[in-house]
């Protein structure tokens, strides 16, 4: 089996959105806001997908990230 590369095409960076802090492409939602939600409300990425009325690849582009 060989890997499977994913990309991240739902993350952007921009200084007028966030101060500049990476975000989910579309939102205001930081990547850093997904990994709180993760690591701190111990989340699931389905929960947090509700939570924050995003899509399944888009958490998983910003834990990725």
């Amino acid at each position: 089996m060989s890997a499977v590369i994913q990309s991240i095409d739902f993350i952007a960076t921009d200084p007028k959105i966030r101060n500049g802090r990476p975000y989910v492409l579309g939102t205001t939602i930081t990547v850093a806001d997904i990994a709180i939600a993760k690591v701190y409300q111990m989340l699931d990425a389905d929960e947090i997908a509700d939570w924050y009325d995003l899509s399944l690849p888009q958490v998983y582009s910003a834990l990725a990230y």
